[in-house]
C-alpha cells in the first residue's frame, strides 16, 4: 500500500470521503449544531489549504483514506469505510508519526470525539495514550465551534 500526497484534481473525492468518515464517525456524537454545519459542501475549502500535509491512500481519484497532519498534530484520519480493516489507516498513522517526528516534534498530539470507541481503540493499538480531555475550537463555515474532546498523545 502506497501512503501518496494528495492532489488538487481530486479534491471532490476527497471531500466524499472525508464527509463520510466524519458523519460515520461523529454522527451519534456530535452535537446537532455540529452535524448541520458539516455539509458535504463544508469540506471542500478544507481541502485546498490543507494538501500540502495530506496524504492519501488508494488511486489518485480515488482516495481510500486520507490523513493531515498539522505541526505536531495528527488533525485528521479517516478511511473509506469499504477499505477498513486492510492497514489503511495503520499506514496513514505510520506516515504522519513519521512526517511529525522529521519536523523536530518529540510528542505528537490528536483529538477524538468523546465517545468514539473504534477510533480510541485504533489509536491505543497504535501506541497513543488518552491524556485528558481538551476543549478544542473546530473549524465552520461560520465562526469557530467549541467542543470537549479527548486528547491522544504519543511520544517520538
Amino acid at each position: 500500500m502506497t501512503v501518496r500526497r494528495a492532489v488538487a484534481e481530486e479534491t471532490d473525492a476527497i471531500a466524499d470521503l472525508w464527509h463520510a468518515g466524519w458523519h460515520d464517525a461523529h454522527g451519534g456524537l456530535a452535537p446537532p449544531d455540529q452535524l448541520a454545519q458539516r455539509t458535504r459542501a463544508s469540506f471542500l475549502p478544507r481541502i485546498p489549504p490543507r494538501l500540502a500535509q495530506m496524504r492519501v491512500t488508494g488511486a489518485v481519484g480515488r482516495p481510500t483514506g486520507l490523513c493531515v497532519v498539522k505541526g505536531a498534530e495528527l488533525e485528521q484520519l479517516y478511511v473509506d469505510a469499504r477499505a477498513r480493516r486492510q492497514g489503511v489507516a495503520r499506514e496513514l498513522c505510520k506516515d504522519a508519526e513519521a512526517r511529525i517526528r522529521e519536523a523536530g516534534h518529540a510528542l505528537a498530539f490528536l483529538a477524538c470525539a468523546i465517545g468514539n470507541s473504534r477510533a480510541r481503540a485504533f489509536y491505543e493499538a497504535q501506541g497513543w495514550a488518552l491524556a485528558g480531555n481538551k476543549e478544542v475550537l473546530l473549524e465552520t463555515a461560520e465562526v469557530p465551534f467549541p467542543l470537549t474532546v479527548w486528547r491522544f498523545e504519543k511520544p517520538l
